[in-house]
């Protein structure tokens, strides 16, 4: 909000807490304080000159997920579909073409 540097964080751990925005504050219109976050509603929220901050929830801890148990069979079961299932049926369909070839060769010819 143009004009207002100071906020004002209600909710969660830090409720009660004030302070000046920072341009990264301002552009992101969250605070990460306490291991929480906080937002700036919509519209924005005015109170004794203060922007108004509401707690949003926890912030992430930055630290990634373990990858799904499950995660490598899908692969394992692509690898083993491109690497044998597909050069048998490429084989396969080689041989229908190739069939299909010598039934059209020795086919009575229609003249018109």
């Amino acid at each position: 909000m143009p004009g207002i540097t100071e906020y004002v964080l209600t909710g969660g751990p830090c409720d009660g807490k004030t302070g000046r925005l920072s341009p990264q504050d301002e552009t992101l219109r969250q605070i990460e304080c306490g291991g929480a976050i906080y937002r700036e509603p919509n519209p924005a929220k005015i109170d004794s000159g203060h922007l108004v901050f509401r707690f949003a929830g926890k912030a992430p801890t930055g630290t990634p997920a373990a990858p799904d148990a499950h995660a490598l069979h899908g692969w394992h079961d692509l690898s083993r579909s491109l690497h044998k299932r597909m050069p048998a049926t490429l084989r396969a369909a080689e041989k229908n073409r190739q069939a299909a070839l010598r039934t059209l060769n020795h086919a009575r010819k229609v003249r018109l």
